[in-house]
């Protein structure tokens, strides 16, 4: 009996199953967690239904973003609860009306003749509570919402006044209207800098004579222990009593054993300051030197921002969003004087308007905070006041008290729907009448060159004029060549929507590329283990497979592996419905080479690969080079992936490098020039040297092969 025969035939018989129990296992994760969704929707409205209608004894309640049915159904029976209590209650009170009138009619006159001394007192002791409470410490949201009462007393500030203007940027005022200075956020300029357990974000007080006065740290996710020996050595006063330019480009070391997250604090200090010092200019004033900001746009008037932090914040209370509008002057309005007293001294927590709510930390990172001036500008909003309504959703009026609409942001209801490298936040501006107005992205972290291409093709424009309803239902198609990004786009616009009126978004489950480009590509990929094992040594066979890897997989179908995609999905997580086909590449070629059969993804797969063998088989004269040339190439390639590691373990981003890796190239329609450009030289000379990207620089297939046995 030929053993070794037995067992190939065993290895392709179990690699063949396994590509069809991962297809079968697919299709029933997908079935179940499209019925899922289905009894989701059945639930929703069932408890729609079931609550109340908006009148005046039982008004409609706002539905936050974090909302579950649970809560609604515990709400509704707690309003149950308290109606019968009510009933109960007032059947006692008929019972023994007449014995005890007389007594409550005396009652009643003796406590109307003290309310207004007992009111006086409760906002007194409101009061000195708003302005002396600052132990309870919320959770800040990476970095881009305003400091808490702790964290500004940690910077020796009390009772004061900040003003928003622009992004991570507050002016400090103390209650005489003082200028203290300037709080500076790092996340808005340092999104991509991470710590060992991801963003470290700080916030950095700047004195009026433009030196550091204290750097604090938001909270985050690192390890408690490590983190709090940057505190212990040091390193946040490293920076005091410089210049915002001097400490901006200053060296500092970082902290030995706590590597990760000192690096990170510093680049995120370095970041910030060079964005402040970069957005401010020095003004003499006297003596003094006063930090300002440099001469504002158009859009920078109309748009500014003032709140206090008196009122302190608690775990379920700590998102402020402040009122934008223009700052008339006195010989333009009057009551400007009176208006500023108000908003000096009322919270916003205490404005009719302001309903506070939860908020996560990936909300403020990916864009709950409300938009800067720039992007009021995009979005048509100009001389107009934001009142918080919910979490990321604004009320937008005019300066005459005028409705304008309603502005939301997708980042609280959608924050776990991700792009191609991660979350794709929007602006949604609803009109008056209720018609979708405009559709604006926020900052993130796709690649450049494919997210200029939804705008381009009109897909942010494809909502306008539409009702939330039809906007929810309606079948908007994705971009060719940008399906992860622009899918993402689609299903946050359904999702924002859907939850804003309290609903359950219709999202299709189901890949990207959709299920026939799916199961195109696992049939494709159960050919290249039956060719591998039965036909290996058929020229033909070999050169079909190959041409349906570059004509199907790669160019029909948009499929590849990446080491920039494998980052996204260990920093970002994955859904394994959505990537199925590159998910299935991935496990196929690391069962394969556990069991002995290693490069099966880049000799039996990969479009790129693949392409490069067809073009060394055409008949043109060759470059003959000897063993000791590839064996040059073969550490080249170690070479550059050990330099990429090493780059990411020190904490310097590699995204803009990954971006460039040329699989995307097969998206030829919205590829980068300069992908396809350098795909194609190395294509020409994979001509003359056989697969010259695969065996000099390709980082994902040395990590492959670090990764496989050998035989």
């Amino acid at each position: 009996m030929n053993w070794n025969k037995l067992l190939q035939y065993g290895e392709l018989l179990l690699s063949l199953l396994v590509v069809f129990l991962m297809l079968v296992a697919s299709v029933v994760y997908g079935g179940y967690l499209f019925g899922k969704k289905i009894g989701e929707m059945q639930e929703t409205d069932s408890v729609a239904q079931a609550l109340p209608a908006g009148n005046a004894e039982s008004p409609a309640k706002p539905f936050h973003g974090d909302m579950t049915l649970e809560k609604l159904r515990a709400e509704d029976s707690l309003a149950a609860s308290q109606k019968d209590s009510s009933a109960i209650n007032s059947s006692a009170d008929v019972v023994n009306k007449e014995a005890r009138s007389e007594k409550a009619s005396a009652e009643e006159k003796k406590v109307q003749d003290v309310q207004p001394q007992v009111n006086k007192a409760e906002e007194n002791t409101k009061s000195v509570q708003q302005k002396t409470s600052a132990k309870s410490e919320p959770s800040i949201s990476a970095g881009a919402s305003s400091p808490s009462a702790a964290q500004l007393s940690e910077m020796g500030l009390a009772d004061v006044v900040l003003t928003a203007y622009g992004k991570g940027l507050w002016q400090v005022t103390n209650a005489a209207g003082k200028d203290n200075g300037t709080i500076v956020a790092s996340e808005p300029f340092a999104s991509g800098v991470k710590g060992y357990a991801g963003p470290t974000p700080v916030f950095i007080y700047v004195k009026p004579n433009g030196t550091v006065s204290a750097v604090v740290a938001a909270s985050n996710a690192e390890t408690p222990d490590f983190f709090a020996a940057l505190a212990d050595e040091g390193l946040f006063k490293a920076w005091n009593g410089k210049t915002t330019s001097a400490a901006a480009s200053m060296q500092v070391d970082g902290i030995t054993g706590a590597t990760f997250s000192s690096h990170a604090v510093i680049q995120n200090v370095q970041a910030a300051l060079k964005h402040y010092h970069a957005n401010t200019s020095a003004k003499k004033t006297g003596t003094e030197e006063k930090a300002v900001l440099t001469k504002p746009t158009k859009s920078a008037e109309v748009v500014q921002s003032k709140s206090t932090l008196s009122q302190p914040e608690t775990e379920q209370d700590h998102t402020k969003q402040v009122p934008m509008e223009k700052k008339p002057s006195p010989q333009e309005d009057p009551s400007v004087a009176a208006k500023e007293t108000d908003t000096d001294s009322q919270s916003v927590a205490d404005k009719p308007n302001a309903v506070p709510s939860a908020k996560s930390a990936s909300h403020a990172a990916y864009g709950a905070e409300a938009p800067d001036a720039e992007q009021m500008v995009r979005l048509g909003l100009q001389d107009v006041l934001l009142e918080v309504a919910d979490t990321g959703v604004w009320n937008v009026k005019a300066r005459d008290g005028r409705s304008v609409g309603t502005l939301l942001s997708s980042a609280p209801f959608s924050k776990n729907i991700k792009g191609y490298h991660g979350p794709t936040p929007l602006y949604l501006l609803i009109s008056a009448d209720g018609k979708i107005k405009s559709v604006l992205p926020m900052s993130n972290e796709e690649t450049p060159d494919f997210f200029r291409q939804l705008e381009e093709k009109g897909l942010f424009a494809a909502w306008n004029g539409m009702t939330i309803s039809e906007a929810t239902a309606a079948e908007v198609d994705a971009v060719t060549g940008a399906t992860f990004s622009s899918r993402a786009v689609i299903q946050n616009v359904r999702t924002t929507l859907a939850r804003y009126q309290h609903e359950t978004a219709d999202n299709d489950i189901s890949p990207v590329i959709g299920w026939l480009k799916t199961i195109l590509v696992l049939v494709i990929l159960a050919a290249g283990v039956l060719a591998r094992y039965r036909f290996k040594k058929n020229k033909k066979v070999r050169v079909a497979v190959l041409a349906l890897n570059v004509v199907v997989t790669g160019f029909f179908c948009g499929q590849f592996l990446s080491l920039g995609m494998i980052r996204d999905w260990v920093a970002d997580g994955v859904d394994f419905i959505a990537v199925l086909p590159a998910f299935a590449m991935l496990v196929l070629t690391l069962i394969l080479g556990f069991l002995g059969k290693p490069n099966h993804h880049c000799t039996w797969v990969c479009p790129l690969g693949s392409l490069q063998e067809l073009a060394y088989r055409l008949p043109l004269p060759k470059v003959k080079l000897k063993p000791k040339a590839y064996k040059v190439m073969r550490y080249v390639r170690l070479s550059v992936f050990l330099l990429l590691m090493l780059l990411a373990w020190t904490g310097i981003a590699i995204d803009g490098i990954l971006d460039y890796e040329p699989f995307s190239a097969f998206l030829i329609t919205t590829a980068a020039p300069a992908v396809i450009i350098l795909a194609v030289v190395f294509i020409v000379a994979s001509v003359f040297v056989p697969n010259v990207w695969c065996k000099c620089f390709c980082v994902m297939g040395e990590a492959l092969n670090l990764s496989q046995r050998k035989d």
